[in-house]
């Protein structure tokens, strides 16, 4: 008896559609904005001139747990389907010229588990299956062609199924799709056969000995029907089942890792045998089984990764005809495990060996992986779907296996602070990181692409404050400055120029170490006596001063000059404010944040230098600024050759705005909104207009990129999508090529996140 397409109405299965509409102001993106007023960038946006590469987002329906590409209205361009755990839905995407429509909603039933998009019913127009898991139930779409489907329509399983994986098949090798599902409930795998024109025999029950999880089908030898291999999460094993002409049996037990989940099967060594991939969720590795001749299999050979797999996906990234490999991580081993947020990838090297770890950022809450042409370039991109915010995000493929995403790199524990310099003499610009944490400094080496390693780590003896990168003693090496708490020295780390250093140098910042310790929050590195060499200025905190260390010009530093300065001076700065040769102070200066009852307005700062290491006291200036600044930072927004100030004010989700101008004062500040929790800003020319923009980094996960027009006001926004828990940035040309690259640091979840520059 053949089942009849139901209409998934009644008691057995209850259809329906929850969207939640996503409002997002566009005032921002549009021309003729007010850009002083408080403009909501959508932390999904997407840039609208893409200067930094980073992965793109898209909105879904409801929890998006799993995602399908396919080219549904056939117009040689993959679409997104995504299956939405809460909205019960499909989620259909249509691309379009630069990007994706948005998508259509179509309901599916209750606990959309697992899905296919395969041409079901033969007419050469792609359909949707979904596995239902709580219903026993497969749900069926029936694709127009056009980019529609029809209603929907089921097919029942046995009762107490639960099905939890589904895939299409050509099992009985009649040239017609069938479908398998792995139906933990029962300990089953249930095969619906199909009959042409998309209907179906009653099902099957395959009995196995165990709950089954990953699932696959296909010819593992030249003999009909497909093969079956089924995963064995909890006996650690792959188990091989064929056909003997009236059932499927068990062929062989394949072991694998802990907790194997995910299976696919691609040939990684080009011998034509298919080999195996198994995720395995109680370690950090997946597994590989190398066909062998014969048909039988290897042992497993590990890979590791991070940290747990959770999705694999295979293809070739370079170009070279070797399949490469993508995954998607948990962020630990155990039943409370969650999506780590990244994919990493490893490249084939055909010699059974793969190379090249590299880990990406991945949508918030990335629960499903596929690889697909996404461009029409012809390289296979990477899309997920992202739990967290109810999207998918896409990640082109560059053609040379690399991808358009953050790439990221780990520190130490709660990085902050951190500087740009060449430390190895590779003439490529390395940085170094305070970590906070563990008492830390991470120096992390580029190769000249971009590419980052570790060079050394240097242990402190107290909380790192502050960091700053120069040449100091003459050798063509570059030297750290670091300022702890606690402390009333600094200390100078000379370069031996291969990433690594000498002991410090201590250097007292006050002629006596009595009286409240100074807490330096910044340093600033600049020659200010005209001798040629780097000093050294340390904005004092807690002892509202500024202490100046003059180099003697072999990286040794004479008798601290204290200038007292304005209220708990938190970021300082050296510039040729007058254009008079000598460098100038600038700073912020607040109130105390550790002194509930310090009123003190916040300001920046202004003193001449006066050439030979002091400072103008008749020249001392203040304009007021916003309240709680966190930071600040100097460069030239107008084009004018005389530099502006910006400062950040985190709880106030702005920045203010101070312009240089012809008296050599600054201009009243002005409030311009940017953003939620902005914590870091950086002015780079970024365009190559001869005009600063705004770079500035929000806590909650965003880069926001602002042209500058030269008068103050900005275009607008751009968003770059990284991950909250971000806390600096900073914008330079790392790879040598056209174009600034960015650095944001992540203090909540310890990395570095490097992303490309590109045409825009």
């Amino acid at each position: 008896m053949k089942h009849v397409r139901l209409m998934g109405r009644g008691g057995q299965i209850v259809l329906s559609v929850s969207v939640r509409i996503l409002v997002v102001s566009l005032c921002g993106f549009i021309a003729g904005c007010d850009l002083y007023d408080e403009v909501n960038v959508s932390e999904i946006a997407n840039p609208v001139k893409r200067a930094f590469e980073g992965r793109l987002t898209y909105s879904t329906g409801e929890l998006p747990y799993r995602v399908l590409i396919g080219d549904i209205n056939q117009d040689s361009l993959n679409d997104i389907v995504t299956l939405d755990w809460q909205g019960e839905t499909a989620s259909v995407a249509l691309a379009k010229s630069g990007g994706y429509a948005p998508p259509e909603m179509y309901a599916v039933g209750a606990t959309p588990r697992d899905g296919v998009l395969t041409d079901i019913d033969g007419d050469g127009m792609l359909d949707i299956a979904v596995a239902n898991e709580s219903l026993d139930w497969v749900t069926l779409l029936f694709g127009n062609g056009d980019g529609t489907f029809s209603e929907a329509t089921g097919l029942a399983l046995p009762e107490g199924s639960l099905p939890g994986e589904i895939i299409d098949a050509d099992i009985d090798g009649d040239g017609i799709v069938d479908l398998l599902t792995s139906d933990s409930g029962n300990s089953t795998l249930t095969l619906l056969k199909g009959e042409g024109e998309g209907a179906f025999l009653e099902p099957q029950e395959i009995p196995l000995s165990f709950q089954p999880s990953g699932l696959w089908a296909g010819q593992l030898t030249e003999d009909a029907p497909a093969e079956i291999v089924v995963v064995d999460s909890a006996g650690n094993a792959l188990h091989l089942l064929r056909y003997n002409g009236v059932q499927y049996e068990e062929q062989a037990v394949l072991p694998c890792g802990a907790g194997p989940r995910t299976l696919v099967a691609v040939d990684l060594n080009l011998d034509t045998r298919l080999d195996f991939l198994v995720s395995n969720l109680k370690s950090n590795d997946l597994s590989i089984l190398y066909g062998m001749e014969g048909g039988g299999y290897s042992m497993e050979t590990r890979l590791s990764f991070p940290s747990p797999v959770s999705r694999i996906a295979a293809g070739d990234f370079t170009g070279d005809t070797v399949p490469d490999i993508a995954v998607l991580l948990f962020d630990k081993v155990g039943e409370d495990r969650k999506s780590a947020g990244v994919f990493c990838t490893v490249r084939g090297d055909n010699t059974d060996g793969f190379k090249d770890l590299a880990v990406y950022g991945a949508g918030w809450g990335a629960m499903s992986l596929s690889l697909a042409d996404m461009n029409g370039d012809g390289a296979p991109d990477i899309c997920t779907a992202d739990l967290a915010r109810n999207t998918v995000s896409l990640a082109f493929n560059r053609g040379d296996g690399t991808f358009e995403s953050e790439r990221r790199y780990d520190l130490g524990d709660r990085p902050k602070a951190a500087v740009l310099a060449d430390f190895n003499g590779d003439g490529a610009l390395d940085i170094a990181v305070i970590n906070r944490g563990d008492n830390t400094i991470s120096v992390m080496g580029n190769d000249g692409q971009g590419v980052f390693k570790a060079l050394s780590k240097i242990t402190l003896t107290a909380l790192p404050l502050a960091l700053a990168a120069g040449e100091l003693n003459g050798d063509g090496k570059q030297d750290l400055v670091v300022a702890m708490t606690g402390q009333y020295a600094i200390r100078v780390f000379s370069g031996i120029g291969n990433g690594l250093f000498q002991p410090p140098g201590v250097f007292n910042l006050f002629a006596e170490n009595q009286g409240p310790l100074p807490e330096v929050q910044s340093i600033a590195l600049g020659d200010i006596n005209n001798d040629s060499h780097l000093d050294i200025v340390t904005g004092n905190s807690k002892r509202d001063s500024v202490s100046v260390l003059l180099n003697n010009g072999d990286g040794r530093f004479g008798t601290p000059v204290v200038t007292g300065v304005d209220n708990f001076p938190l970021d300082v700065h050296l510039e040729d404010v007058n254009r008079d040769g000598k460098l100038d102070l600038l700073f912020v200066s607040t109130n105390d944040p550790d002194v509930s009852t310090d009123g003190a307005e916040p300001r920046v700062v202004r003193w001449f230098g006066m050439g030979d290491g002091s400072f103008d006291e008749a020249s001392h200036t203040r304009v007021s600024t916003g309240g709680g600044p966190r930071a600040m930072e100097t460069g030239d927004l107008t084009g004018e050759g005389r530099p502006d100030v910006v400062t950040v004010h985190t709880a106030g989700n702005n920045l203010y705005l101070l312009q240089g101008v012809s008296n050599n004062n600054f201009s009243a500040g002005s409030k311009l909104f940017i953003g939620e929790d902005p914590v870091a800003v950086t002015l780079p020319d970024v365009n190559k207009d001869g005009k600063g923009d705004l770079v500035c980094a929000l806590n909650v996960g965003s880069i926001i990129l602002r042209f500058s027009r030269g008068d103050m006001t900005f275009e607008n926004p751009n968003n770059f999508i990284v991950q909250p828990g971000l806390s600096n940035v900073l914008v330079a040309n790392l790879d040598q090529d056209a174009f600034l690259d960015l650095i944001a640091i992540n203090t909540t979840n310890d990395y570095m996140a490097v992303m490309k520059g590109g045409r825009f």
